[in-house]
């Protein structure tokens, strides 16, 4: 708490969420935009947890996982709340932050505290060991799946620039196909840290 506070004073005009770790390496909790044409993501969270990394600090990004996240009562009130008739259960959190962003606010992710995630029990993934090329398929269309088409198509008409959402639409459901084809080598294949899962790893 003392530290959501601390970065809250120091950024009156940020939104905030905790670095997430799982198995002693970070899990990203924010994603920084290359290329909104290519939906090209870099994320700054990612690895392993060392000594220097784990020390204090808010690193600005563009979009923000929805875990634990902080945001003044004055910031809902001017851009609204979650928007779970478009984005039920994956994206919701990355467009809130992302509205925020473009209404004058600054997502951050905080270094420390940071959250305990159990990735493998958390939803869907193409990257999970041991799923068949049938059960990714079917993640297509499984909202619980970070690979819903639907969800990534209405995640990038909600937040991408509009010079970029028909390439962005593209792009993203092409990635989504290439994850349920190679499964656990399509990251490297794709030549990325992480996919934006919808939550934005792709």
């Amino acid at each position: 708490l003392t530290t959501y506070l601390e970065a809250a004073s120091r950024y009156p005009q940020g939104l905030f969420c905790p670095a997430t770790i799982t198995g002693q390496r970070y899990f990203t909790s924010g994603v920084i935009m290359r290329s909104w044409l290519l939906s090209l993501t870099d994320h700054k969270l990612v690895g392993p947890v060392t000594p220097q990394q784990a020390s204090p600090a808010a690193i600005p990004v563009d979009m923000l996982a929805g875990r634990a996240l902080l945001f003044s009562t004055k910031m809902a009130r001017e851009i609204g709340g979650l928007r779970p008739d478009r984005l039920p259960h994956y994206g919701g959190d990355y467009e809130f932050s992302a509205r925020a962003k473009r209404h004058g606010y600054q997502p951050y992710v905080l270094r420390v505290p940071a959250l305990v995630l159990d990735a493998r029990n958390s939803g869907k993934k193409a990257s999970t060991k041991g799923n068949t090329l049938g059960q990714r398929f079917g993640y297509l269309w499984d909202k619980r799946s970070p690979l819903e088409l639907k969800m990534r198509a209405r995640l990038v008409i909600s937040t991408y620039p509009a010079y970029a959402v028909p390439t962005g639409v593209l792009t993203v459901v092409l990635k989504a196909f290439v994850e349920v084809l190679f499964g656990r080598t399509a990251h490297r294949m794709l030549g990325e840290k992480h996919l934006v899962d919808g939550t934005a790893e792709s």
